[in-house]
């Protein structure tokens, strides 16, 4: 119990320093959601390239702050055509995604090592690892989690990065378009009919249980290869 309050701990740290950071610059309209669209509208033929770098930096430097994605997701639908917008906040999500796992990974893991010991921690990881993995899915669709604290939490696990980051834009993929799409009237949601509904039901279950199946097809694969290997060398 002691192990797991020192891990949290870790976790409160990072948790205190983007909050911390974003009433910092919050205070000197740094984050003003009117101020990044008025500079984005004046910054021309860059404004995609501006979006992209500004979405995707405060979404890593303010990971612990709800709600942040979702309002540039919607600023994104007002500077830019749906699809433009949907394209540019996916890859953005992909981006911070990506660097808060590898921050988790890299930083976090060696400060909890550091706190309750190596091997400590790979225990712990250990036994939330299978856990993990089966709940992925269901800890993104929940609202008072953040997307982006999950992400840096995650990287702390065994979980391996493809797998994090397949279930990351499957469920992004849905909650970007539907943003971007519902609010821009481009689809037509009340003429969805049975077979629509069905189809966009197996794209969030189905598709997940079918990435869950295939990973563990490759990781058999990789064992195999791995214990061919080690019989080989022990031959030599």
């Amino acid at each position: 119990m002691k192990n797991i309050l020192k891990v949290l701990s870790v976790v409160l740290v990072f948790a205190l320093v983007s909050v911390g950071l974003y009433f910092i610059l919050s205070a000197f309209g740094l984050v003003s959601i009117d101020e990044i669209r008025k500079m984005i509208e004046h910054s021309g033929k860059m404004a995609f390239l501006v979006y992209l770098i500004v979405q995707t930096l405060i979404l890593i430097a303010f990971c612990f702050v709800p709600e942040v994605n979702l309002a540039l997701i919607v600023l994104g639908v007002v500077l830019f055509k749906p699809l433009e917008a949907f394209i540019l906040c996916l890859a953005c999500v992909f981006i911070s995604n990506t660097a808060l796992f590898f921050i988790g990974d890299k930083f976090g893991e060696k400060i909890c090592a550091k706190l309750i010991g190596k091997k400590e921690l790979e225990h712990l990881q250990d036994l939330i690892d299978g856990k993990s993995k089966a709940i992925l899915p269901i800890l993104f669709v929940i609202p008072c989690i953040p997307d982006e604290a999950l992400c840096l939490v995650i990287g702390m696990t065994k979980i391996k990065y493809w797998y994090f980051i397949l279930v990351s834009l499957i469920y992004h993929t849905i909650e970007i378009g539907a943003v971007c799409f519902l609010g821009s009237g481009l689809i037509d949601w009340a003429s969805f009919g049975v077979i629509d509904w069905i189809m966009f039901i197996n794209l969030v279950v189905v598709d997940i249980y079918l990435f869950t199946k295939f990973e563990k097809f490759l990781e058999n694969k990789i064992n195999k290869k791995r214990t061919e290997k080690q019989k080989i060398n022990k031959k030599d």
